[in-house]
């Protein structure tokens, strides 16, 4: 019995949707705790350092900073995080979804 095209078409992308999940290959093992590579850190959130005053973007520039945000990664949260002059910021600034910090 021929299948109209459309049930065809169906009908294999079911058999491919569910052949994709039966490959037969094992998983690999885990590594040993001891030779896992360090986490990445796009994406995941990263705790603000916890020694950076929090303080608003108008107290940020009265102490004659600027506010820097976050591209989305955290990177201006981590503690050894540098501003564009070099120095460490002065404070956070909450900001936005991400979060910003003041630098001088």
């Amino acid at each position: 019995m021929k299948l109209p095209p459309r049930r065809s078409f169906l009908f294999g992308c079911l058999l491919a949707w569910l052949g994709s999940g039966c490959s037969g290959t094992p998983a690999p093992e885990p590594a040993p705790p001891g030779d896992a590579p360090p986490a990445p850190t796009a994406g995941v959130d990263v705790p603000p350092a916890a020694d950076r005053e929090e303080m608003s973007a108008a107290d940020c520039e009265a102490k004659g900073g600027s506010v820097v945000g976050d591209i989305g990664d955290g990177a201006v949260h981590r503690p050894d995080y540098k501003c564009p002059s070099g120095a460490p910021p002065i404070g956070r600034v909450p900001s936005g979804i991400e979060g910003s910090v003041c630098c001088k």
